[in-house]
């Protein structure tokens, strides 16, 4: 059966994780680090009262999902709340696939 790559298709991105267990564990650190940058990046930027990233690559680090809730998104709609977020992490964005972001502001 052929697969395709249209949208709705039922496709989903796979990570592509290597198989030997050396370059797998030096991924995972290496994902580890980002991870913490990017934490320590939103957190000295937008000091907010809760964050939470999570790798949703299975450990690749090539899909991230990122909370975060921050008195300084008061007063800015979701687009400029995102590009604030996508600002701070210009540069661990560049090798990443993709990223979900929630955005929002403390009650």
């Amino acid at each position: 059966m052929a697969s395709s790559n249209q949208p709705g298709a039922g496709n989903t991105s796979q990570c592509q994780c290597p198989t030997d267990e050396d370059s797998h564990s030096t991924l995972l650190t290496e994902n580890a680090k980002r991870e913490k940058r990017m934490h320590s990046l939103l957190t000295e930027a937008l000091t907010p009262i809760a964050i939470h990233i999570e790798d949703m690559s299975g450990g690749c680090g090539a899909m991230f999902r990122i909370s975060v809730c921050s008195d300084k998104f008061r007063g800015k709609k979701m687009l400029e709340q995102h590009r604030m977020v996508n600002t701070i992490l210009k540069e661990e964005i560049k090798s990443i696939h993709a990223i979900t972001l929630d955005t929002s502001i403390p009650e």
